[in-house]
């Protein structure tokens, strides 16, 4: 990987080493184009990382944990390992990027949610419905069901299929591009950060 982007040397500081990967995901696409917060690894990322899918928020402690700290850095090693600058500007910066944008996100949630409470019973989308009938414990019939219920019934649907949706390397990402739920979801790929915002556009109040 280094070779093909010119990456020469074999020490970084933390924050370089992230805008390095963040340039290699943005020109090889390994991200969900429909949910681009969730990264979706090459073979090559995969084994640098150890892990097949992650959230961005997720990529400096999957980083750290292939990186030796050198403190202070000694060219003379016949071995070098990566050197780590956690205070650097741009490592700062970046952070404070990803925090902003995550705020954002958990008010947005907090503002749907008061919404949906107030709500006593709801519906659920054809896309999604058609994802938890395939549980053989789902009310096939049942029309409309309390937002408490559903959320049951989407996490054992979860833990249902939890060998085809989630990578032991990181339990809280769910892979369902190949599933009925990824259609309800429009999505390939989401961290349980997001599932609040996912469920509550795919029912209706009643």
């Amino acid at each position: 990987m280094r070779e093909k982007y010119g990456i020469r040397t074999f020490t970084f500081t933390l924050g370089h080493l992230l805008w390095d990967l963040e340039y290699i995901i943005k020109k090889e696409n390994l991200f969900d184009p429909l949910n681009p917060a969730i990264i979706l690894c090459d073979s090559n990322l995969e084994v640098a990382l150890d892990v097949k899918v992650l959230h961005v928020k997720e990529i400096k402690a999957y980083v750290l944990r292939q990186l030796i700290r050198i403190v202070p850095f000694q060219p003379s090693l016949k071995n070098p390992c990566y050197t780590i600058e956690t205070r650097s500007e741009r490592n700062q910066r970046y952070y404070n990027e990803l925090e902003n944008k995550s705020n954002q996100m958990v008010q947005k949630n907090k503002k749907n949610q008061q919404v949906f409470n107030k709500a006593k019973s709801y519906r659920l989308k054809p896309l999604l419905k058609r994802a938890l009938k395939q549980m053989p414990s789902f009310p096939h019939h049942q029309r409309t069901f309390e937002y408490y219920d559903i959320c049951i019934y989407l996490a054992k649907y979860i833990i249902y299929n939890k060998h085809d949706f989630i990578d032991p390397r990181n339990i809280f990402i769910c892979m369902v591009h190949n599933d009925p739920l990824g259609k309800a979801f429009n999505v390939k790929a989401f961290h349980r950060c997001q599932l609040t915002r996912l469920l509550q556009s795919n029912i209706i109040s009643v």
